[in-house]
């Protein structure tokens, strides 16, 4: 998509995301254009039930993982909080993400080694940093996301090996920032 995007923005947007109302990208982008230290702005994603599922990530060690980082979910399962406007995060989803198209080009959008989903979003959150970029989260959007259900279902056995693939790709790149994630 990104390579047939012609706009000033680009929003990478999962088909399982659904808006609660109308106006959220022109928030969104209204919140990058008003701060040109940001370089991607996400959304709020809540589960079915209302319950918070993304609210910006955090780095962490999982030592029952090889002590490999992994994006963590601050709050994830609680009630989605009252809106406080633009937060900054270390990382935020690719299910809903926003940035300058030509930042996006320029970063050559999500890195394809990474394997269906997971990880190339917190990639893409730090090269976005290491241009000097911030990233946040807008707590006034808040989207509904139907995360991997087709993914998780019965027979569905791949799943934990892609992603164990996909945090050794990211900690071969990453692990030097991530010390004491």
């Amino acid at each position: 998509g990104l390579l047939h995007a012609r706009g000033r923005h680009v929003c990478f947007l999962n088909s399982d995301v659904l808006p609660q109302g109308p106006g959220w990208l022109d928030r969104m982008v209204a919140a990058l254009e008003q701060d040109p230290a940001l370089g991607a702005v996400g959304a709020v994603l809540a589960f079915e039930d209302g319950t918070l599922q993304h609210g910006g990530m955090e780095m962490k060690r999982l030592d029952q993982l090889g002590g490999l980082p992994f994006p963590m979910h601050p709050g994830k399962g609680r009630q989605v909080p009252p809106p406080r406007g633009i937060r900054r995060v270390e990382a935020i989803t690719g299910a809903c993400m926003v940035m300058a198209r030509a930042l996006a080009e320029e970063l050559g959008g999500f890195d394809e080694d990474f394997i269906i989903g997971d990880f190339e979003d917190v990639d893409l959150c730090l090269r976005i940093q290491r241009r000097g970029l911030g990233t946040a989260v807008h707590d006034g959007v808040v989207m509904w996301h139907l995360e991997r259900q087709s993914q998780g279902a019965p027979g569905v056995s791949w799943r934990h090996n892609v992603t164990m693939v996909n945090a050794w790709t990211f900690a071969s790149r990453w692990d030097h920032l991530t010390p004491g994630a």
